[in-house]
């Protein structure tokens, strides 16, 4: 369970980053 978490936390952040660099090129 632990594991999963800790894989479903970075799958956040990495979607999460994606979305800001997106974000960023938008605006740009």
């Amino acid at each position: 369970v632990e594991v999963q978490k800790i894989s479903n936390q970075f799958k956040t952040e990495v979607s999460t980053e994606k979305a800001v660099e997106v974000t960023k090129e938008a605006s740009v």
